[in-house]
């Protein structure tokens, strides 16, 4: 298992993967507080044409709790099309090159092979995802004052987003291993990401989908609820479900000319 995780950590290395996805996230981090702070309310008196000033009061941010309420949506909007789109090829451009030919040959299970691709990145964004949070949390504090007392809620917020980002690579590695190409496994990987979101606020099934991860996250409470267990086991679910299918999708696929 080690020389497996030991590979995606190297590659992901070299291909600045891990660089990138931090990049994304400090982004939104450093920025979301300033752009609230600074910028927002200066475009704001200019007042847009065809904005009332009811809309433009419910536009302005004005609190700690708000700016990371705002960091969480924007970060899952992009960072969720920056996950989706880099890592499109830890499972479709090896089969595309060829690389999954040597463990075919050797007899190696890919299951030690999936299972390091999940572990390495999903363990990744779960860090970068909490850390950011809280640096975000810092920086908002500073600038507008602190109304969040304590960092439970915010942890627990870039946990439930970072356990969200996973259950969108163990989508990615799945659609990759379908598809063989990186661009359509990517494709084909934004639709659930983002459907999960708007399917479930338009029909009220947070409880019954990952989604329900995001909505909890949103709420910022010190307590943790017990009706988030079932989003949560539901997620679970579904990451090891695809995982055991991409596993088999691996083990009977001919990769010869693939």
């Amino acid at each position: 298992m080690w020389p497996a995780i030991k590979k995606e950590i190297l590659e992901g290395t070299r291909t600045y993967k891990f660089i990138i996805i931090l990049a994304v996230f400090m982004f939104f981090a450093l920025m979301n507080p300033v752009l609230n702070k600074m910028v927002l309310p200066e475009v704001l008196k200019s007042k847009p044409l065809g904005v009332d000033d009811e809309t433009l009061s419910q536009m302005v941010i004005s609190s700690q709790r708000d700016c990371v309420l705002s960091y969480l949506g924007d970060v899952f909007e992009i960072a969720t099309l920056v996950i989706v789109l880099l890592l499109s090829s830890i499972v479709a451009g090896e089969l595309r090159n060829g690389t999954f030919i040597f463990p075919k040959c050797s007899k190696k299970d890919f299951t030690k092979l999936v299972l390091a691709k999940l572990l390495v990145y999903g363990l990744l964004v779960i860090i970068v995802s909490v850390a950011c949070s809280l640096i975000d949390y810092a920086y908002s504090g500073m600038l507008f004052g602190t109304d969040l007392p304590s960092t439970i809620p915010v942890i627990r917020s870039g946990l439930l987003q970072g356990l969200y980002f996973i259950y969108i690579i163990a989508l990615v590695m799945f659609f990759g291993s379908v598809f063989k190409k990186p661009i359509s496994a990517g494709l084909f990987t934004l639709i659930p990401a983002y459907g999960t979101v708007i399917i479930s606020q338009l029909f009220n099934l947070d409880s019954f989908t990952p989604a329900g991860l995001l909505a909890e996250s949103n709420l910022l409470f010190n307590e943790i609820s017990i009706i988030i267990a079932q989003p949560i086991i539901i997620t679970i679910s579904l990451i090891v479900g695809l995982t055991l299918l991409t596993v088999l999708r691996l083990d009977k696929i001919e990769l010869v000319g693939s």
